[in-house]
C-alpha cells in the first residue's frame, strides 16, 4: 500500500464537469452570461399591531360552541361578555361592577336624548313609605 492520495482515472475527470443533481442543472440549461432572472420583489413592510387592534381582531373572531344541546358559532366577544355575566352572577363584585359600566356607557345620555332624568327608587316591602 502507497500513502499517495489517490489519483482520479481519466473518465472520472470527465464526470467531475458533467456531475448533474441538486442545484447543480445541466450546463446547457444554466443561466447564459447576461441572462439573469429578475430579482425577488422585497416584502411589503407592514407596520405592528398596537395592543388594542390585535384586542379586536381577536374579539371578532368567531368560535363554535355548544350551548345546551345546540351547537353554534359565536363571536369571542360575546363569549366573553357570557362568561363575565356568569361569574357576575355568583358573586364577583368586580365583574358585576364591569358589566354595569359598560352598560350605561352604551346608553345615550338623558342630555342627548333630550328627556328628563328618570329617577328609580327601589323600596323593600317592609320599609314601603305609609299611603
Amino acid at each position: 500500500m502507497s500513502d499517495s492520495p489517490v489519483q482520479p482515472r481519466s473518465s472520472d475527470a470527465a464526470n467531475v464537469e458533467l456531475r448533474v443533481g441538486y442545484k447543480r442543472p445541466p450546463r446547457q440549461h444554466q443561466f447564459k452570461k447576461g441572462h439573469r432572472p429578475k430579482p425577488r420583489k422585497p416584502k411589503p413592510v407592514t407596520m405592528p399591531e398596537t395592543p388594542g387592534e390585535c384586542l379586536m381582531r381577536i374579539l371578532d373572531k368567531e368560535r363554535r360552541t355548544v350551548i345546551g344541546r345546540k351547537v353554534r358559532w359565536i363571536s369571542n366577544a360575546q363569549l366573553v361578555i357570557e362568561r363575565a355575566f356568569q361569574l357576575a352572577n355568583k358573586g364577583s363584585a368586580t365583574l358585576r361592577t364591569l358589566l354595569l359600566a359598560l352598560v350605561f356607557a352604551d346608553e345615550p345620555t338623558t342630555a342627548d336624548a333630550g328627556e328628563r332624568p328618570v329617577t328609580i327608587v327601589f323600596e323593600r316591602p317592609d320599609e314601603a313609605a305609609p299611603a
